[in-house]
């Protein structure tokens, strides 16, 4: 109920974006339009009317400041594992074998690393061990 509103103003904010976007870079404008339409009316302000009605005592701020570093990890995981596929000197089947185990492992490691100072990846890790660590070795 309280994002009507908020529905009204995406539609013509994205009409507006991606007629202006749209007839100086074509296709690829009413694309981006959209994104920009989505980053701002989906993430920014569906976010804040989330955090004012419903988490009142949570900090919108310390939120965003999470998602950028986990955005941040990530992409950091995206560059160095990119860097490290493109020096593979093979070729053919072997080449997406090695990638394969590279993205896999190489960029995991990466994450869990970069996550594991976070209290939300202690708290799932200790959530993991309460309910489904024992459960498989005979504890709770």
């Amino acid at each position: 109920e309280k994002l009507k509103f908020s529905y009204i103003i995406e539609a013509i904010g994205n009409l507006i974006l991606n007629f202006l976007l749209g007839k100086f870079f074509g296709i690829t404008g009413i694309l981006l339009a959209t994104i920009i339409t989505i980053f701002i009316f989906n993430y920014l302000q569906r976010n804040k009317i989330l955090f004012d009605n419903y988490f009142k005592n949570e900090s919108i701020g310390l939120f965003y400041r999470e998602q950028f570093y986990y955005a941040f990890v990530t992409v950091v995981s995206a560059i160095f594992t990119y860097f490290i596929c493109k020096m593979i000197p093979f070729t053919g089947i072997v080449h997406i074998i090695l990638i394969i185990l590279i993205l896999t492992f190489v960029s995991s490691m990466i994450l869990i690393l970069g996550f594991s100072f976070t209290s939300r990846f202690k708290q799932s890790k200790q959530f993991i061990i309460d309910n489904f660590l024992f459960k498989f070795i005979g504890g709770k």
